[in-house]
Formats: C-alpha cells, sequence, structure tokens
C-alpha cells in the first residue's frame, strides 16, 4: 500500500509534537522497548522536512492571477502579518486574544497559547473559501476554574475567568459562523473547555474539511463535516461523570495513507511496514477503564491485538486488518471467538489479554500444543484452558474475590454498591428468593449478612464495619416492594467497638427496627465537637425502634452546646420506642452549655419511651455547662409519655455546671402526668464539681417541672440509696424527689439523703437485713418484685436470679422482727464489683502521681490503684501560655483506663533588644526571645526630644550638639553629613536595616550598615536571605504520578502564579497481591499546612499484577507397590512447588524409573538400584531408590551324562548345573560345588601300534553336512515384515542390528523408528536397505533416526512427492552412504540435518548422487 509522503512526513511531526501537548492523557497500555521500536524522528528533522514539502504552499495565486504570499499569525506571540481580511482582537489583560477572519483566502497559523491566554478563531458568516493551514498548532483554551497547561509541561499556567460573550465562555478554539466553508491543513491540537468539551463549533450552514493532515481536537459540531487524506483524533471528554471518561477515535484514515507510526492514549508505537485498512470509517478505543463500560485495547507491535471482554464489542475488530501478507491467530473461550491477533510470519504475537490479573494458559485447538505466541508460522485457533480462564474481582467487604464470568453475587446477602471514593450508588438485595445478581463486572461491594426473615430485612451485625454499612443504608432511607431500611432488625452476633453512630446523616430520620444485642456488648468509641454540626450523640442519634438484651461500654466524648446526648439513643421519638434487658457501662465527658444528657437517652423529643429491667453503671463527667439536664438514664423528658420500670443506677456523676438539674434516673419538664417511675432504685453517687458554681440542682431518683395544672408524675415502690458529695468530697444532704412528682412506697436512706414527708426513711441496716426489700414489696411473697439475698446482697435488687425472696418472721423471744429467705438459701460470700470513677492526680515534692479510683456497685467502697503518668511540655512564649500535660493510664482486667491534667505555665513576655533608628528615622527594637518576631517602633512624637553633645569618635570626626528622643534614646538629629561611617553589607539590626521583605520571587533587601554606629547608608542597599516559600491561597487540583506520589497543583497567595506542592502519600492493602491473584493498593494523599489548613486528594486505587508462582523442583519421591506378580514395582514424582511466601502451590511430575540389575547371586544378598530421571525446567533431575534381594540360592537346570575318555579325547565325570549362577555340581542338591579340573577324565593311551580309535572327518562331506566344520552355510538373510509393511532384517544378532525397508503403502508422513522389537528381543535399526523407498510415490515427509549409520543405493529414488528429509543421525560417513544413495531424489525436496554436520554433510550428499538444485537446511531446535 502506497502512501502518500507529505501526510506521513505531517504525522511525524505531529506525534514529535503530540508528545508536549497531551501528557495528560493516560496510556492504555504500556509497551517496552523491546516490544516496539519507536520511529526516530526529531522535531526539528520534521519541520525541515515539512518545511520542504510546504514549500509550494508558501505562495498562493489570487482571482486576479497575481501571487502573494501566505500571511502568518504567531499564536505564542500573539501577532500577525499585516494583510487584508484577517484582524486580532489582543485582550491578554482579560485573559485571551481573537483572531477575526473577514475575507476568503488562505492563511497559516504558527504556536501555541501555553503563554497563559485562551485564543479564539472566528471566521465571518458568509465566507466559503477559507483554508487555514496549522504549523503545529496548540492551543488549549481554559474555562472557569479550569487551569491552563503548558505544552511541555503538566504544570497549570494561569486560570481567567472571562466576562465576555457565550462563545468566548465556552472556550472554543474555532468557530464558524452562518453559511462558511473552512478547509484545514496541517498539524494541529485544538482542545475547548472540559466543561464543554467543543473545540470546533459550526453555527447553521457551516462546512469544515480536514485534508492532507494530522488533527486532533475535541468535539466538532458543525453542519456539514468531510475528511479527505487526512488522520483525526477525536478526544471527549465528559465533566458531569464522577470520573473523567475519555474516548479516542481514529474518524478517518485515507487508503492511500501508510502510517509509520501511531500514538495511542499518550504512547507512541511503530507500525511502519504494517499496512493498516481502516474499515467502515472509525475504530474506538476507550482511553480509561470505567467500571461499568468495557475495556478495549489496540495493540500496535509488529501486529495488532484486539481485546474486548464484551459481546457487544465482538464486531469492533473486524474494523480493522493488516494488508500484508500475515498470520492470524484467532483466541478462542468456550467455544466462542474473543479476538484476535495478527504477525508477519514467523513472528510473535501477545497472549490474550495482556494479563495482568490471572495466570492463563492457551493451547493450539488443532493439536492441543501448549501456545505462548511466539514463532507463528501459520493461521491458527488457539482456545483457553477453561482452568485458567481470567475472573472478574469483586471487592466484597475490603477482600478481593474473582467470580467465573457468568456467576451470581452468593444469596443470603444484602450489597451495597459504593463508588471508588466509598460513596453509596445503588443497593442488590439478595435473600434467598429475592434478586440475583449476575457478575459482569468488577464491582466494590459492601455486604450485609441476612437472617431467615422474608417479610422484613435481618441483618446479622458481625462487625462494626456491619454496622457502619447499614448506617449507610439506612441513611438512603432505602425501600422497595414495602420493605424498608429503617425497620430493619439488627442481631449482633458478637462483642464489636464501633467509632460512629447509627444514624441518617441526610435526613435524621430515626431507626424503626429492633438491635438484639443477643448478650453481646457495642464498645463505643465517640468524640463529637461543635464542628460536626449535630443535634444528637449516642449509638443511635435517633431511635424509634427497639433495642434489647445489649451492653453498651467504652467512651463518649461531646465538646458542643444544645445537644442530646445518651448511651444508647441521642434523641428518641418514636410512638413506641422500647429498650429492656441492657446495661450501659459507658462513661460519658460533656463540655458545653444547654445540654441534656443521660445514660441510655439524652432526650425523650416525642411519642412514648418504655425503659425495663436495666442499668446505667457509668459514669457522667460534666465541666463548664450551664443551662442543661443530665440524668442517669433520661436526661431530659419533652413531651410524649416515659415509663421506667425495674432499672437501676450506680453511676458516679462529677458535674461541674450551673443552673442545672441532676437527677439519678429521669427530668421532665411539663406534663407531668406522663412521667412513670416503677419498682426502681440509684445507689451511685452524684459529685458536685468545682465550688462557685451556683443553680445546681441534685435530686436522687427524679425531677418533674412545677407547672399551674395539678399533674403530677408518679414514683411508684422505689428507693434512693444515692451519695451526695462536694468538691471537698465531703457528704452532704440530698433530696429523693422534686418537683411535680406524688410518690407511693417510696423510701431514702437516712443520714445521706434529706428528710421528705411523702419518703419513709430508712436505715443503712435496714437496707442490708430485707427490711427494705419486705417493704418494697409490701409483704407480698408470692408475687414478689423485689428480691434480695440476706447476708451476700448489701440491697434489694429487682433481679430474680440468683437472688431470694424475703420474708417477714417475728422473733419469739425479743418479739422483734426479722428478715430471712428460704431455709436452705445459698448465701454467697459478698463480692465487690468496682467500676472505674476516675483519675486523681497529687503533685508532691514537684513530683505528680495519679490514681485510678474505682467504686464498689454494692458497698460503695472506693478504691485507689495508682496508674503510670506520661508528661508532655508544650513550652510559653512571649504572649502564649504553654502547659504541661499528664496523662495518667492503668490496664486492669484486660481494659485500659487513662485520665488527664493540664498544668499552665505563664508566658514569657516579650525580650526587647536595644533601640536601631530605621531608614526612615523612627526607632525599632526587636524581641531577642528565640522564634519571635514581634518588635515595638518609636515615632519619636510621645514627649518633647532633648539636646545632647555627641562627643566625637570613629564615626563623628568632631563634637557637636544632637537631638534625642526621650522615648528611645536615639540620636534623630540629620547631621550625617558631618559624620564619617564603616558601612558593611551585614545583617547587624536586621529589622533596622530592612528596605523590603522577601517574596516568593525575590529576597528581601537591606540597607548598608555602619558597623560601629549602626548608621544605616540609605544610597546602598543588597539582598539577603532566602525568598519566602509560595504559599497555598487556593488549590486547584491534585495529581498522581505514575511513581504513586501526588502533587497538590494550587494558586499562590502571594505572586498568583500556579505552583505544586508534594503530598504525604499513605498506601493501604486492600488486598495483597499472590501468585495466581492481583492485589489492589489504595493511596492516599494528604497536605497538612503550618495554618492548620489539611488538603486531601482523591484516593486512588491500583491493581498490581499477581507475582506469578516461583516453581522450583524439589527432591525426587518414590513409591514402591507390589505388582500383581508378586514383585515390586516403584514410581516416583518429581514434586515442584512454589517458593513465594504463603503459596500453597504443589505439582508432582513424573519420572521415568529404570530398574538395575539384581545383584544378589546365589550365595550373597543384593540389591536393585532403581534410577528416576526428570528433565523439567531446562534442568534434570535424577535420584535413586535401592530395594535390598535376598540371595538366590541354586537351583537345579540339568544334569551331564558321564563322557567317557578316548584316546584322542579327555572324558567327564557327570554333574548337575545351577540355573542362575551356571556352576557345576557332583550332587543333584547342588550342595558340592566342583571344578572343570576336578571333573576331567585324561585320555586314554592307546598300545603300541594300534591306530586311534578316533574317526577323521570325510573329505567329501555328504550332503547336508557343513565343509567349513561349525561355520554356517552362507544363505541370504530372512526379512521379517513389520505391521506396517516395512521389512526388519537382522544384521548382527550379537549387537542387536538391523536394515529397515520401507512399505510400498508408506504413510504421507513415516519417521523411521530408532528401535523395533522382535519376538521378546530388541535390536536398533542402524541401516536402510538398498532400493528402501525407491518408487514411493505417497511419502511427502520422512525422519531417519539417530542410529541410522548406512544408507544403501538409491533409498530415494523416485519419491516424487518427498518434500522433507529430515536425517538425525550425525554417523554417515563417506564410507558407510552408497555411491548411489540419492540418486533419483526430487528436486524439491528439502533435507534438514543436525547443524553440527550441515556443512560435512552437503559435500558428502552431493558426491552421493544428490542433486544441487536440493537445499540442505540445519534442523530447528524447538
Amino acid at each position: 500500500m502506497k502512501g502518500n509522503r507529505k501526510i506521513r512526513k505531517q504525522l511525524q511531526a505531529y506525534l514529535c509534537m503530540l508528545v508536549m501537548a497531551v501528557q495528560s492523557l493516560t496510556p492504555v497500555m504500556q509497551v517496552s522497548a523491546e516490544e516496539v521500536t519507536t520511529v526516530d524522528v526529531s522535531t526539528q528533522a520534521a519541520e525541515a522536512e515539512m518545511d520542504a514539502e510546504n514549500a509550494s504552499d508558501a505562495v498562493t495565486v489570487s482571482d486576479a492571477g497575481t501571487t502573494q504570499e501566505i500571511p502568518v499569525c504567531d499564536i505564542t506571540e500573539g501577532t500577525l502579518d499585516e494583510a487584508d481580511g484577517w484582524s486580532i482582537n489582543d485582550e491578554a489583560e482579560y485573559g485571551y486574544k481573537e483572531l477575526t477572519i473577514q475575507k476568503n483566502g488562505t492563511y497559516r497559523l504558527t504556536g501555541s497559547n501555553a503563554a497563559g491566554y485562551n485564543f479564539y478563531i472566528i471566521v465571518e458568516s458568509g465566507l466559503d473559501a477559507v483554508k487555514l493551514i496549522m504549523d503545529d498548532v496548540v492551543i488549549r483554551n481554559a474555562y472557569r476554574e479550569y487551569n491552563i497547561m503548558a505544552a511541555d509541561s503538566q504544570e497549570p499556567i494561569s486560570t481567567y475567568v472571562q466576562q465576555s460573550d457565550l462563545v468566548k465562555r465556552n472556550h472554543m478554539p474555532l468557530i464558524l459562523e452562518s453559511g462558511t466553508e473552512v478547509t484545514l491543513q496541517g498539524t494541529a491540537f485544538l482542545e475547548g473547555s472540559q466543561e464543554y468539551a467543543t473545540a470546533i463549533w459550526g453555527d447553521d450552514g457551516s462546512s469544515l474539511i480536514c485534508e492532507d493532515g494530522v488533527f486532533h481536537v475535541n468535539d466538532i459540531i458543525v453542519s456539514y463535516f468531510h475528511i479527505k487524506d487526512a488522520l483525526l483524533w477525536n478526544r471527549y471528554v465528559d465533566g458531569e461523570r464522577d470520573e473523567e471518561l475519555e474516548y479516542t477515535y481514529i474518524n478517518d484514515v485515507s487508503k492511500d495513507l501508510e502510517l509509520e507510526s501511531v500514538w495511542l492514549g499518550g504512547q507512541k508505537y511503530d507500525v511502519s511496514g504494517l499496512g493498516i485498512e481502516i474499515k467502515y470509517g472509525w475504530l474506538g478505543e476507550f482511553m480509561a477503564n470505567r467500571v461499568n463500560t468495557p475495556a478495549f485495547e489496540f495493540l500496535f507491535d509488529g501486529g495488532i491485538l484486539y481485546s474486548y471482554r464484551f459481546s457487544k464489542a465482538i464486531w469492533e475488530y473486524k474494523r480493522v486488518v493488516p494488508t500484508q501478507e500475515h498470520c492470524t491467530v484467532i483466541y478462542e473461550e468456550d467455544g466462542y471467538e474473543v479476538g484476535r491477533a495478527y504477525c508477519i510470519p514467523g513472528g510473535n504475537v501477545e497472549l490474550w489479554p495482556s494479563n495482568e490479573e490471572a495466570q492463563m494458559q492457551y493451547v493450539v485447538k488443532e493439536t492441543g500444543e501448549s501456545f505462548d505466541g511466539c514463532n507463528v508460522t501459520g493461521d491458527m485457533t488457539v482456545e483457553l484452558l477453561p482452568d485458567t480462564a481470567y475472573g472478574i474481582d469483586v471487592t466484597i467487604n475490603g477482600e478481593v474475590q474473582r467470580f467465573a464470568r457468568g456467576d451470581s453475587l452468593p444469596e443470603g446477602y444484602f450489597y451495597i454498591e459504593t463508588y471508588p471514593n466509598g460513596s453509596y450508588q445503588t443497593s442488590y438485595d439478595c435473600r434467598p428468593g429475592k434478586e440475583q445478581v449476575v457478575v459482569k463486572k468488577s464491582m466494590q461491594l459492601l455486604a450485609l449478612r441476612c437472617g431467615d426473615s422474608a417479610d422484613h430485612l435481618e441483618f446479622m451485625i458481625d462487625s462494626a464495619e456491619d454496622l457502619n454499612t447499614y448506617s449507610m443504608l439506612l441513611s438512603q432511607n432505602y425501600q422497595k416492594n414495602g420493605v424498608k431500611a429503617s425497620e430493619a432488625e439488627l442481631k449482633l452476633t458478637k462483642d464489636i467497638t464501633v467509632d460512629s453512630m447509627i444514624s441518617d446523616s441526610y435526613n435524621y430520620a430515626p431507626f424503626y427496627g429492633t438491635l438484639d444485642g443477643q448478650n453481646h456488648t457495642i464498645t463505643l468509641d465517640l468524640t463529637v465537637d461543635e464542628g460536626d454540626n449535630k443535634d444528637a450523640a449516642g449509638l443511635f442519634q435517633r431511635l424509634a425502634g427497639t433495642v434489647k438484651n445489649l451492653t453498651i461500654d467504652g467512651r463518649m466524648e461531646v465538646q458542643d452546646r444544645s445537644i442530646a446526648v445518651g448511651g444508647i439513643a441521642g434523641i428518641v421519638c418514636g410512638e413506641k420506642t422500647l429498650i429492656s434487658h441492657c446495661r450501659s457501662d459507658v462513661d460519658i465527658y460533656i463540655e458545653g452549655s444547654e445540654m441534656e444528657a443521660g445514660g441510655f437517652v439524652g432526650m425523650v423529643d416525642a411519642g412514648s419511651l418504655q425503659i425495663s429491667d436495666s442499668s446505667m453503671n457509668g459514669t457522667i463527667n460534666v465541666d463548664n455547662s450551664s443551662s442543661s439536664y443530665i440524668a442517669g438514664l433520661v436526661g431530659y423528658f419533652d413531651a410524649g409519655s416515659l415509663q421506667i420500670d425495674r432499672c437501676h443506677v450506680t453511676s458516679v456523676m462529677d458535674i461541674t455546671s450551673e443552673y442545672t438539674i441532676v437527677s439519678g434516673i429521669a427530668n421532665k419538664l411539663a406534663n407531668a402526668q406522663d412521667m412513670t417511675i416503677n419498682n426502681c432504685y440509684v445507689s451511685g453517687a452524684i459529685k458536685r464539681g468545682k465550688q462557685g458554681k451556683s443553680g445546681l440542682d441534685i435530686y436522687g431518683l427524679a425531677y418533674a417541672l412545677e407547672s399551674d395544672s395539678d399533674s403530677r408524675g408518679t414514683v411508684t415502690n422505689c428507693y434512693n440509696d444515692a451519695e451526695e458529695k462536694d468538691s471537698m468530697n465531703g457528704s452532704i444532704a440530698l433530696t429523693t424527689v422534686g418537683g411535680a412528682l406524688q410518690t407511693d412506697n417510696c423510701y431514702y436512706v437516712k443520714g445521706q439523703c434529706e428528710e421528705q414527708p411523702e419518703l419513709t426513711g430508712v436505715t443503712e441496716e435496714q437496707v442490708k437485713n430485707g427490711a427494705l426489700c419486705y417493704l418494697l414489696n409490701q409483704g407480698n411473697t408470692e408475687a414478689p418484685i423485689w428480691y434480695q439475698t440476706i447476708g451476700s446482697d448489701l440491697r434489694p435488687v429487682t433481679e430474680a436470679d440468683g437472688h431470694a425472696v424475703v420474708y417477714e418472721k417475728t422473733d419469739s423471744e425479743t418479739g422483734n422482727k426479722v428478715y430471712e429467705n428460704d431455709e436452705g438459701t445459698v448465701v454467697s460470700p459478698e463480692v465487690h464489683k468496682y467500676r472505674y470513677v476516675d483519675m486523681e492526680f497529687k503533685a508532691e515534692s514537684n513530683e505528680v502521681t495519679a490514681y485510678a479510683v474505682f467504686r464498689c456497685e454494692n458497698c460503695k467502697e472506693f478504691i485507689g490503684e495508682p496508674a503510670e503518668v506520661t508528661i508532655e511540655r508544650i513550652e510559653p512564649d512571649c504572649e502564649e501560655d504553654g502547659e504541661i500535660l499528664y496523662t495518667a493510664t492503668l490496664t486492669k482486667d484486660g481494659k485500659t483506663y487513662t485520665g488527664s491534667m493540664e498544668e499552665t505555665i505563664p508566658a514569657t513576655g516579650h525580650n526587647y533588644g536595644s533601640w536601631e533608628l530605621t531608614a526612615n528615622g523612627d526607632g525599632i527594637r526587636v524581641c531577642q526571645n528565640p522564634d519571635c518576631d514581634e518588635y515595638e517602633e518609636c515615632d519619636h512624637s510621645r514627649e518633647e526630644p532633648y539636646q545632647k553633645v555627641v562627643s566625637a569618635n570613629d564615626c563623628i570626626p568632631v563634637d557637636y550638639e544632637a537631638t534625642f528622643c526621650s522615648v528611645c534614646e536615639l540620636n534623630i538629629s540629620d547631621a550625617q553629613e558631618r559624620e564619617s561611617h564603616a558601612y558593611v553589607e551585614e545583617l547587624i539590626a536586621p529589622e533596622a536595616q530592612k528596605k523590603s521583605g522577601a517574596t516568593c520571587e525575590e529576597k528581601a533587601v537591606y540597607f548598608a550598615i555602619c558597623k560601629r554606629c549602626h548608621r544605616l547608608d540609605l544610597e546602598h542597599t543588597f539582598e539577603a536571605g532566602a525568598c519566602e516559600p509560595h504559599r497555598i491561597w487556593e488549590a486547584r487540583g491534585y495529581r498522581w504520578n505514575q511513581d504513586n506520589s501526588c502533587d497538590l497543583i494550587y494558586e499562590c497567595n502571594q505572586c498568583d502564579s500556579i505552583q505544586t506542592k508534594k503530598m504525604e502519600v499513605t498506601r493501604t492493602v486492600l488486598q495483597e497481591r499472590t501468585c495466581m491473584q492481583s492485589g489492589k493498593y489504595v493511596y492516599s494523599a494528604v497536605l497538612e499546612e503550618d495554618d492548620d489548613d489539611v488538603y486531601e486528594a482523591p484516593d486512588k486505587e491500583v491493581k498490581v499484577p499477581a507475582t506469578g508462582h516461583a516453581l522450583a523442583g524439589g527432591k525426587i519421591e518414590f513409591a514402591e507397590v507390589t505388582g500383581a506378580d508378586g514383585k515390586p514395582v516403584v514410581t516416583a514424582l518429581l514434586p515442584i512447588h512454589c517458593n513465594n511466601e504463603n503459596c500453597t502451590y504443589r505439582q508432582n511430575i513424573p519420572a521415568i524409573v529404570e530398574a538395575g540389575k539384581d545383584t544378589a547371586t546365589c550365595v550373597a544378598d543384593g540389591a536393585v538400584i532403581y534410577t528416576a530421571k526428570v528433565i523439567w525446567n531446562a534442568q534434570t533431575y535424577t535420584d535413586t531408590y535401592q530395594i535390598k534381594t535376598a540371595k538366590l540360592g541354586h537351583k537345579l537346570k540339568s544334569h551331564v551324562a558321564k563322557k567317557d575318555a578316548t584316546t584322542e579325547q579327555a572324558g567327564m565325570q557327570a554333574y548337575y548345573t545351577c540355573e542362575n549362577c551356571d556352576g557345576k555340581f557332583a550332587d543333584q542338591a547342588l550342595t558340592k560345588p566342583v571344578t572343570d579340573a576336578e571333573l576331567a577324565i585324561p585320555k586314554l593311551t592307546a598300545p603300541d601300534g594300534q591306530p586311534s580309535q578316533n574317526p577323521q572327518p570325510s573329505q567329501n562331506p555328504q550332503p547336508g553336512q557343513n565343509p567349513q566344520g561349525d561355520q554356517k552355510p552362507d544363505t541370504k538373510p530372512e526379512v521379517i515384515t513389520q505391521k506396517d509393511g516395512s521389512g526388519i532384517t537382522i544384521i548382527n544378532e550379537k549387537k542387536k542390528k538391523v536394515s529397515y525397508t520401507g512399505a510400498k503403502k508408506t504413510k504421507a508422513s513415516l519417521t523411521v523408528p530408532a528401535k523395533v522389537k522382535i519376538g521378546k528381543k530388541t535390536y536398533k535399526v542402524t541401516k536402510l536397505a538398498d532400493y528402501a523407498f525407491k518408487g514411493n510415490r505417497k511419502l511427502k515427509k520422512l525422519t531417519l533416526p539417530k542410529n541410522c549409520s548406512y544408507i544403501g543405493t538409491e533409498a530415494f529414488s523416485g519419491c516424487t512427492k518427498l518434500k522433507t528429509l529430515t536425517i538425525r543421525s550425525t554417523k554417515l560417513t563417506a564410507q558407510t552412504v552408497a555411491d548411489n544413495a540419492f540418486q533419483g531424489m526430487s528436486k524439491k525436496t528439502v533435507i534438514k540435518v543436525p547443524k553440527s554436520k550441515l556443512k560435512e554433510y552437503k559435500k558428502l550428499f552431493r558426491a552421493k548422487g544428490l542433486s544441487k538444485k536440493v537445499k540442505i537446511k540445519e534442523i530447528k531446535k524447538k
């Protein structure tokens, strides 16, 4: 395919220019230097060639026939040649320049707008013959808050907000007004704003022609569009998406345009020599792998690789086909074609896809041979082995799982799909019988395990993350088919720790469902401050459902105002909210005014709340508060109804607040009749905080605000055993109930509570001995509510388990009432139940110690345990106080308790140095303290100056009277002309010398100073120090780099320049990569500035390829079994393992095992040595295995009769032979071995004169006799016919050698065997017989074995179809090859021989009759 040379050169220059212009594009596929040969084209060389090519365009002919030069506009400088037909409007002050074409004609443009202004080209309406020649033009326009990027850098230059017409606001580089026709030539990069994504705009009737050039633009919107002999790249950016999705289109390539290199996704690829024809007009490529978008990959590398994973993309690859000679590799999976690759014959192709995620294995479909993409010599189809097929990575709860295509998400879960930043995207209800979600793409999921319920959502909460996932679902107000997330049932399956609330952060919707703790514990670690903008804080921010069987523990810290705080819920607002069988051990710390806080609930806002069979045992600490309501269970009951049954509070509440109400159980403001408390008690302690606070009202049980109505709440069968402590830990009286509450059968402990007429006082003894318990039950022992095991329980409780009923009896002797349990009641020893209260610090002898204070829930005893104290010191400065922070820590029973105390260090105050005179005549003195730059100035006007004579010195030649400032004592006389100073360029009094401060572009400037008297030389200045660092005014964006570093792009608040600053990057491993599975890393970037500003870049998720196995062979393992014949059978395996850590991959490769000879004899034990051999990974592994064998023992073989001796021949005694050792024995039992000498019988001696008894052989043998004695007669060797028709002739029985003759009806392809078996014996094929294949017209391919050392006469004569003869033997010589061995061979035959014998065999075969036209080549190793 011939190309347009002019366009090729323009393309080369364009590619060089594009390197600078599109650095922000990410390559779809990185190609190594070994894979791609990049066209070496320098910008200068390309420009020079283009200038030569375009020389003919240097002038143009006008309509009148006169020649005129083409005017040029330099975009970089914003200048243009003076010519009729165009003008430029320079509005750089407002951020743009505008070129207007007013007449038809040809115009040339050069340069770029990288200097930092927008550039517009406007072709006025009605112009129908305008040609714009672009010489490497780059126009990249910005828009509001979008940075102009330099062509040779990713650094933003500047930002403009233009107040001009709509076109300029849209920042389109080229605008065609109505009825225009414009032709573009040359090379250009045109990019509109990222917001509007249009580079060329045409009004109605506009026409655009791209010809003879290469153009990269955003979107094009014109009425008529045509491409002629040009390459157009169209880049589209959708700025409205969460993630930018970029498409690049090759819109059209002329058929006579030959590409030498191609630019895809910011990467240049060499395609020289590979013809490319684009069918149907265009080819699409996705530049970013968006989650919901099919991923295409196109690699130009001596071939083209197409990769797609979705059926709708199958037609894409058919659009591009190489036109030169090539090989096609078709990839199949599950019988379906999924991609094609092309290469030149003998070339290589990439395995599809370029795999970084799985270890895939391909085989050739026709043969089953492994396929590695190398040395492709013909068209073929390869298929993916099913067990190596790629999967789809789905991240579920942070763990990457791989699904096969078409698999569904496991049922029994509710899934939330999130965006990469973790925010909610959609959800799937995959409970049995609900949704079935087929995995078609990578997803990031959060999963909640579901229970068995089908009519409502039931979630099993296994972790804090599960609770956070549910909270996300609640925030989305999920509801489908009548099923609502807010009404879900949550079941806690284990103890967890949470650091966030269950809340609807958007709609403030409450939780209407049920949380069943199943007797597990949720440990809170919550911190809320004013910046969080919360009105409620607790495990639930808002609760309208049910919480049961749950313990909450941990710590809550709240620094805010007007916020409701509760361990279980901040606010209750449901029609029927229930809390039952719950325990709160949480420690609550509050600072702020107008707070409502309770151990369970901060505030009841509406509806009804019922709390039963529950307890609060944690602490509530309030500091610097006012106008607040604090209580052990419910801090503030505003509206609705409240009922509390069988609950108790053992909390210690430490309250430093004013105008605040504190109660042991609950507080009520209005409608007191809606407040009911039954069968409850308080045994905690309420401690007044710092002295001096007023208006702190404390009530042991409850308080309800008095109102004008007669409505009153009720407190029934309750008692108050609480203590009140003042700031000095001294006991004071405590009011039990207050306000509009009426009591029935309620009690208080005398001595620690104030007497109240409506309540009954009891003694501490009555609390312990069961009397109070009996009184609370009002004598009802059949169905009691209160229980107490006397002698074990220190007070009555409402829990029946482990506690006994109390009965009243009369002592027969004294007549007094006594209280006891049933006879046989087990009295357990009294056990302390200590709860942490606070950390107390003591300072003695300059040493601070601390004790963790614990209080027993039963006996109220306080104990202290020493804690470890660490000290952090913050030094004061001149104006700010410093502090010493003491932190105490104690770990007890697996739980850690901490507390802190601060000690203030007063500010040091300024330490000013001596006064110095500045350039303007004022005085200045600077603080000498480290890190302080404060100074004082004196303008000499505060007091009247005074006169004083200044004596002569080195600087003053004569005495003179001078004027001095009364404040700073400086000489303020204008007497410089009478003085002689030693000025130096040194910083002696920097603040006095400073003329101008440093900026981020210039150093500070100072006046020279006299080193003796510190007078300034106002005519002599010098620079010193460094420039100020750039300071962030506004963040413009973030840039992740290839090395996973991240830059903050910002505008300097001093010089307005755009700068970058490295951010601190941390890496989180979402999924560790393994040998077979890719890993996932998330990189987070943060920059913290000194002014406490924090900048966080969007996280970058990186997928890292699997490492692949590091396989190694181990030691050969043998196995021995007994065969069917009773003999041992030995097998061996070479174990292959992976050396990578935590990889369990194992593979066993069978070994070839050869058995040695048994060394056992008839009289001695022996052994059989088995040798195993495996060749794997180009390495040979061998080992031996030995089986011991017992001695054989002699075995009778035959009996040899006695042979009498004669006069001519000795005789032999009779003997027996052994079958095993061929030994000779005198007895049949083979126990008496004998030698030949012992068996020999000497020849007989003939009498003198008598002839010998031995007959002589006849000189004329009879028929059948052998005249040669033992030599066999000379007969023709026997030919043995094989099953395939070939002939085998034994030529040496002793050495087991045979010759081979081919069958007359041979297959088209034949390999002469190296060995043959005749009977039970194996023979080597060492000779090819004379005329072995003569006249065989079917044979096309023949291979001779390595053993073949002889080739007979005309062995291949007449084999007319023989194409390939492969001779693997290296033993052929002139003596072993017949003279005419190769005579009559086909001239089309190619003979392949070993590389070491190529030269020798060429000469030998020619001498043995081979035609010179027959080619001889070396055998290539596979």
